[in-house]
């Protein structure tokens, strides 16, 4: 779920890899989420 919504994230324009960044330290998957953010984004 998590892909498909980045996938979508990034196709939609203006992608800020930092504000997705923020809201994950806030629901502490940060390090779960970089290794995708790095491959997609």
């Amino acid at each position: 779920m998590f892909l498909e919504a980045l996938r979508l994230y990034k196709d939609a324009g203006s992608t800020k890899p930092g504000l997705i960044l923020d809201y994950a330290r806030i629901c502490k998957v940060e390090k779960g989420i970089t290794p995708y953010l790095e491959a997609i984004l």
